[in-house]
């Protein structure tokens, strides 16, 4: 059983609207933590939509991207990840302490418009002072991940901070049409915002772009969203689709995965 199959069933419990545990002034609006149904936190600026389901933004995320994670690294060795977007550092965390489970170094990128919060995830990562977002959330990702992955939580630190450091893991600037990608990657949690508040980020044109110039001609591919220029992009770029029960409340996600066929797997290396 694999870690993201021990969360299979998306469903949680219902509970009265969660309390806002954390508010900090934000141009964009107060940014504040919220508390979820899985006792795990989310973020949120202002009335926009939080980054995570408030049924348990931690189980969504081994849910939809743990999976992910280990359908990749079942078919390549060391696989690079690519992460839209950082948010409050939820995917980096697993994907770290996936890494190091399977004896490996995290590698991968990941893109965030919001330039704060990159600089709290760094700071946290580098023990500075807290700027945006309290370090106490980020300890409690990491602690959540080390109790459902058994890695100890100051070596998933340790390894994201210097993974971060020799630019094994990079932090980018928003995507945007124009992004460029030097690498392509094995394994993408496309988080990005809905197509409300990231237009550009759901186009046909984007997709098909993307689905070729950063995806790995192998790679695995999962998004909470499962819209039909998305899936068709898929399709049409070589990915055979999944389509999964969304985590709690929401619609079907998708889980992509494209493999090509000359592919010889050998002694737990492709060539």
């Amino acid at each position: 059983m694999t870690d993201g199959d021990k969360l299979s069933q998306p469903a949680a419990p219902i509970r009265p609207p969660p309390k806002k545990t954390f508010v900090r002034d934000h141009e964009l609006g107060a940014f504040k933590l919220v508390e979820t149904a899985d006792g795990s936190l989310t973020a949120q600026f202002g009335e926009a939509e939080t980054m995570h389901s408030l049924r348990g933004a931690f189980k969504e995320t081994v849910y939809i991207y743990g999976t992910a994670l280990d359908r990749a690294r079942a078919v390549v060795k060391n696989p690079r990840t690519l992460s839209l977007g950082l948010g409050v550092g939820y995917v980096e965390i697993l994907s770290t302490a996936y890494a190091l489970k399977a004896g490996e170094t995290p590698r991968g990128e990941s893109f965030e418009s919001v330039g704060d919060l990159t600089s709290s995830f760094e700071a946290w990562l580098q023990g500075g002072d807290e700027a945006l977002v309290p370090h106490s959330l980020y300890d409690d990702i990491t602690r959540r991940t080390s109790e459902l992955t058994s890695i100890p939580a100051s070596a998933i630190r340790t390894a994201l901070a210097k993974a971060v450091e020799v630019q094994d893991w990079s932090l980018r600037p928003a995507m945007t049409p124009a992004t460029t990608f030097p690498m392509k990657f094995h394994c993408v949690a496309f988080d990005a915002f809905s197509s409300k508040s990231t237009p550009e980020l759901w186009t046909r044109e984007f997709l098909d772009h993307f689905a070729t110039a950063a995806c790995d001609p192998t790679c695995v591919l999962s998004t909470y969203a499962c819209t039909g220029h998305l899936k068709r992009a898929l399709v049409d770029a070589g990915f055979t689709l999944e389509i999964r029960e969304g985590y709690a409340s929401k619609r079907d996600s998708t889980l992509a995965e494209r493999v090509p066929a000359s592919q010889i797997w050998e002694a737990g290396t492709l060539r």
